[in-house]
């Protein structure tokens, strides 16, 4: 009698288990033996300890095509690939017909014309994170594959708005402090724009040349 693949048959009981002695952190279950984790741009599906996959995030066939694949070998129900996956359980067994009828062409996304195709609940928390640790658009569509549009799109689904930076120092130029001007300066410039004549300006500041008015003459 042969062996089934993923299967122990001297501890059955133990298959199904959670590898508890290893951090769950960064962890997507999809059930006890299958997972996957989403790092520097690509999602590596494990079994127990081994590597099944490698995926581009950005690769949506290939995503969909291992989607099929767990299904097809019998390492996960519909339900787990849907709920762990990001979709729903009718576009898993859609992928499964289609893939079924056309092969790998039937896993083509049909795009939209004028826009690009949104992104997934998976890469939608990694353009999340990426936000808040500063990645730029740029940054994370180059990551994802996709348009920056894409990318502007689902910020602002996702309501994540950034802040104005300030805007750059000259290199060389000190910041100087705001001048105190003495105490009762501002008298003086207000009386200068009533009666400029008054007042002439040096590289002092204002001064009163009251001198140079000549008083009106009265009749005595």
């Amino acid at each position: 009698m042969g062996v089934r693949y993923g299967m122990n048959t001297n501890a059955p009981a133990q298959g199904e288990l959670p590898l508890e002695e290893i951090p769950a952190d960064g962890r997507t279950f999809v059930n006890g033996s299958l997972w996957f984790v989403d790092t520097d741009g690509c999602r590596v599906v494990f079994h127990r300890h081994d590597v099944l996959y490698r995926i581009a995030l950005g690769d949506v066939v290939h995503a969909r095509l291992v989607a099929v694949s767990l299904r097809q070998s019998g390492l996960a129900t519909q339900e787990e690939i849907a709920s762990a996956f990001g979709h729903s359980v009718i576009t898993q067994a859609r992928w499964e017909r289609q893939y079924q009828k056309d092969g790998i062409d039937g896993l083509m996304p049909q795009r939209r014309p004028g826009r690009g195709s949104d992104l997934d609940k998976t890469q939608e928390n990694l353009v999340h994170t990426w936000f808040h640790k500063g990645l730029s658009n740029c940054q994370m569509a180059k990551r994802l594959c996709v348009d920056e549009a894409t990318i502007r799109r689902t910020l602002r689904r996702l309501k994540l708005t950034r802040q104005p930076s300030p805007p750059p120092e000259l290199p060389g130029i000190e910041q100087q402090p705001p001048e105190v001007l003495p105490a009762g300066t501002e008298t003086i410039a207000a009386a200068a724009t009533r009666d400029p004549l008054a007042f002439m300006v040096d590289g002092k500041g204002l001064k009163r040349f009251a001198s140079i008015r000549k008083k009106p003459h009265t009749n005595r």
